[in-house]
């Protein structure tokens, strides 16, 4: 369910996606999009502002944002019951929000910024109906790729929402004033996007970022929220209908002509001994560790944010250890942290992005200040 702010600096706007219109899984073209206003948007009317882009992850749709105004429209019942039994053992006054993001710029910790949440979904339901944290029914995510299996995603945040943006409020529209930040599979997309668009933006957070998941294929998912909730055996069975069906959306995106998985073998001890070859290289053409090997050069003019909590239940550690490796031999500057918080134990996925969102704000837009 979308949320309805009545904050007249807390927007949600629709707009028409020229880049979806021909997308064959019949996807909405007509997207939600989130925009935050700094407090002195409708004070100094002068005044134009940088935009930092937030991408969502795989479940994320139009209600289900990375960042949300207050936490009263956090409606994660799972969370609101725990929070009942444990308390501010939660932590969950520190899950970043608007009111937050108003007062770090009143505190000057921030800069007046405009920030953009742009609605990624494929709007298709999950593997057998799971549902999300806050109670509604799952949607897979784009990966914000351009695929002719799913749609032109990447086109519509590089061209459609920026365009969009730029043309209905006061930015500064110009590449060294926008910025993206993703967690989870919208780490990958900040990954992808800053990457594929680095013409367009001059910094980027990557928090607890997937990428391509065959190294994970063997990987046992257990959130351990769930596992507190409903117990580990059905914890453990939730999470491998999740990661399948993410698995399976992949297969779907990168190689939706030709799947690989139904072609992967593997041996008694769970190795890969074959698999369909042209459909791993539909996957590889997506590998953010290939991508970045190859042409390295388009990271060298941007600010790179890098993070993951080291207790990731999903298993992301490794990629973001391996990406740090390769940015390490390329020489790319970059900030980058693998370490884990205890607040994070229930969730050090979901709360591992959320307590390090404000971080790597503040860490990409200090040149604003």
């Amino acid at each position: 369910m979308e949320y309805q702010s009545k904050h007249p600096r807390y927007l949600l706007n629709t707009i028409h996606s020229r880049s979806l219109e021909t997308n064959p899984l019949k996807s909405p073209v007509n997207r939600i999009v989130s925009v935050y206003l700094p407090p002195d948007y409708y004070q100094n009317f002068d005044n134009h502002y940088p935009v930092v882009y937030v991408l969502h992850g795989y479940d994320g749709h139009a209600g289900n944002w990375l960042l949300m105004p207050d936490l009263d429209l956090i409606s994660w019942q799972p969370i609101k019951i725990l929070m009942k039994s444990i308390g501010n053992g939660l932590h969950i006054d520190k899950v970043p929000t608007y009111i937050h993001i108003d007062k770090m710029i009143k505190h000057h910790k921030l800069p007046p910024m405009i920030i953009v949440q742009p609605d990624a979904s494929l709007h298709l339901r999950v593997k057998g109906g799971l549902k999300g944290l806050d109670g509604a029914r799952s949607t897979k995510g784009s990966f914000y790729v351009n695929s002719p299996f799913s749609g032109n995603y990447a086109n519509y945040i590089s061209q459609d929402i920026i365009k969009y943006i730029d043309s209905h409020f006061r930015t500064i529209p110009d590449r060294e004033h926008r910025v993206l930040i993703g967690g989870s599979m919208g780490g990958f997309g900040a990954l992808y996007l800053g990457h594929k668009f680095s013409n367009l933006f001059s910094a980027f957070a990557a928090l607890s970022p997937a990428n391509t998941l065959l190294e994970l294929l063997q990987w046992d998912l257990v959130v351990p929220l769930i596992s507190r909730l409903l117990g580990h055996r059905l914890a453990q069975k939730f999470g491998k209908m999740m990661f399948e069906d993410i698995l399976e959306t992949q297969d779907m995106i990168f190689s939706g002509n030709r799947p690989l998985l139904p072609s992967l073998k593997f041996d008694s001890k769970g190795n890969l001994i074959s698999y369909d070859e042209q459909a791993w290289k539909n996957w590889q053409k997506y590998d953010l560790l290939r991508i970045f090997e190859e042409n390295p050069e388009n990271l060298r003019s941007m600010k790179i944010w890098l993070s993951c909590d080291s207790h990731d239940e999903y298993g992301l550690f490794s990629f973001a250890q391996n990406m740090h490796d390769l940015l390490k031999e390329k020489d790319i500057p970059h900030y980058f942290s693998l370490e884990h918080d205890p607040r994070t134990e229930l969730s050090p996925h979901i709360f591992g992005i959320a307590f390090e969102f404000l971080n790597a704000l503040q860490y990409c837009t200090q040149d604003f200040l």
